[in-house]
């Protein structure tokens, strides 16, 4: 993808845009040069995670205090989680999204900050392998197309858990989609910053055969009289239980459940999320 327009030369964000080196540009992970930009603004079209980050500092505290997240993105889920007393690590591939992270933790006591990693979850290799519990969540996982990447993720996850520790992920249900296509025109969700003006048009298409949404979503930043836009995609992969259930066994966990919320009842049809939930069995 490409920056589409830039009518002033003057970022409105706090670093210049820049593309990620081609070994990191994988399937499933988002491509594009506006990499700053979806940073800085991508928590803006986000509703409120107060009650999802309550939900999951719930599960955690049921199999320890050290959490790590995957795919932590802008660090919004780390940093409440570290709020409320869990030792936890941030993981991501994108840097910019670590720096965001990182101002976001600056807030907090120094005792309780986050740590950040950045790497790939389909290879990574963390300094330690007891984790209490990890967590994916925003169907994160999704963003690999292709069963050998989410086996290697699976793996890998695998590997930084104590015996006993668990896996839980949010995904999203194949079969729930309500239409194969479609174009919406959004604004934030979340108070912008004085001056500052934000708006999204996504166009979504789902694809039944492969199991996949695939995004295009174009994005205007104006903070005062400066302007930019910027469009990137995304593909995200949809799952059956079926599927999950095999790809979990396959790399090892056991105790597999599922979830329709983040008040951690069962799952039924018709509930709110979809939480798979997995541990890794005492050896």
């Amino acid at each position: 993808m490409r920056d589409v327009s830039v009518r002033n030369s003057q970022t409105c964000v706090s670093k210049a845009s820049r593309v990620l080196s081609s070994h990191m540009l994988r399937s499933g992970v988002i491509q594009g040069p506006a990499y700053d930009l979806r940073a800085e603004t991508c928590d803006f079209f986000l509703p409120d995670r107060s009650w999802e980050i309550a939900g999951w500092a719930r599960l955690a505290k049921r199999y320890g205090s050290r959490v790590v997240e995957w795919f932590c993105g802008t660090g919004e889920l780390a940093c409440g989680l570290a709020r409320r007393g869990l030792e936890v690590t941030g993981v991501d591939l994108m840097p910019e999204m670590l720096s965001v992270a990182e101002r976001r933790a600056a807030g907090l006591p120094v005792e309780l900050r986050p740590n950040w990693q950045q790497d790939d979850i389909r290879d990574a290799g963390l300094p330690r392998r007891d984790y209490d519990l990890a967590i994916i969540a925003m169907n994160a996982f999704g963003q690999m197309l292709r069963s050998d990447e989410q086996m290697d993720a699976l793996h890998a996850v695998r590997r930084h858990l104590r015996p006993g520790g668990a896996l839980a992920m949010a995904l999203e249900l194949a079969g729930q989609e309500s239409k194969s296509e479609q174009t919406g025109i959004y604004g934030p969700l979340r108070s912008v910053p004085t001056g500052w003006i934000l708006r999204k048009v996504v166009h979504a298409r789902y694809d039944a055969d492969t199991q996949v949404s695939n995004f295009h979503d174009h994005i205007e930043v104006r903070v005062g009289e400066n302007e930019r836009y910027f469009e990137y995609a995304l593909s995200l992969r949809h799952f059956t239980p079926d599927q999950v259930f095999r790809l979990l066994t396959k790399a090892g966990f056991a105790a597999i459940g599922m979830y329709g919320g983040f008040d951690w009842e069962p799952w039924h049809d018709g509930a709110a999320e979809w939480i798979v939930c997995a541990e890794r069995p005492f050896e």
